[in-house]
């Protein structure tokens, strides 16, 4: 339970700095991230319970080409095949959209995933890819909740 407090917590901070960078930014590690996210996010679809984990969406920042990743949860996949989802935190870039706000977005504007699992956290494609750059005693708390890998076990024999 204190894992659903600590981590959400410390990741806000962490990934605050790549929050703008838009979905094919500059930055090779996050790049392969969500490409990594993208490519098992059918197995994450597949396997999660409805209203169960998170997606990530990039959203526009507007005229300037830029883009705010952000965290959305519950979600789910309405009939014509978009998604709609919450807000779990307020943008910071974005004037127009708070914390609880319901987006719709596709499936292409999402940058990652996330399920905890008997209390490990799956997923989480862009924190594992900053994790090295991150003050060493939050990253040792955090790869405390992540899991080694960041597709479950069973996920990956089916």
């Amino acid at each position: 339970m204190r894992w659903l407090v600590i981590v959400p917590f410390l990741m806000a901070g962490l990934l605050a700095h790549a929050e703008s960078e838009a979905p094919n930014s500059v930055d090779p590690a996050l790049n392969a991230a969500i490409d990594a996210a993208r490519e098992t996010l059918p197995l994450f679809l597949a396997n999660s319970v409805t209203g169960e984990g998170a997606l990530k969406v990039a959203l526009p920042l507007g005229s300037n080409g830029g883009y705010e990743h952000l965290w959305v949860a519950p979600f789910r996949e309405r009939i014509d095949g978009t998604f709609e989802g919450v807000l779990t935190a307020d943008p910071s870039h974005i004037d127009t959209l708070e914390k609880g706000t319901l987006v719709i977005f596709s499936r292409e504007d999402v940058t990652d995933w996330s399920a905890v699992i008997g209390g490990r956290g799956y997923g989480y494609f862009s924190l594992r890819a900053i994790l090295h750059r991150v003050d060493p005693a939050k990253a040792r708390v955090l790869s405390l909740f992540l899991a080694d890998t960041p597709l479950p076990p069973e996920w990956r024999s089916n």
